[in-house]
């Protein structure tokens, strides 16, 4: 149980890699559309509206990738302890750097439909 717990960090490494890829193309593309000159400002505004839910969707995924996180050193703290280890919990710095990585990019976007929401003529 040890050994299946210490593992599933490579896993959800490639499960935000692969959401973080998805997340771009939905806003490159939303943004394209956005940007297009002949875009109404009704459409802009709805597609804005579009990106904004769409970063706070992924500040919740964040979150909640970072919660499994702990959980599963929490989990890995217990296990050694009962085991009678003296070995330290994984941290599963890679995780955390992809989730921090994963929410700044969340900032910059929101940012940036934020501003295209003001600046829409």
């Amino acid at each position: 149980m040890l050994k299946t717990r210490l593992s599933e960090a490579s896993g959800w490494v490639a499960q935000i890699i692969n959401a973080s890829a998805l997340f771009a193309a939905l806003s490159v593309g939303l943004f394209k559309f956005a940007l297009d000159v002949n875009a109404t400002r009704e459409l802009r505004i709805v597609l804005c509206t579009m990106g904004i839910a769409a970063s706070f969707t992924g500040f919740l995924g964040c979150g909640l990738m970072e919660r499994l996180r702990r959980e599963n050193v929490a989990e890995q703290t217990r296990l050694l302890m009962l085991l009678g280890s003296d070995l330290p919990p994984h941290l599963m710095k890679a995780v955390r750097y992809a989730v921090l990585s994963a929410a700044i990019a969340m900032v910059i976007n929101l940012a940036a439909w934020i501003f295209l929401l003001v600046t829409t003529p």
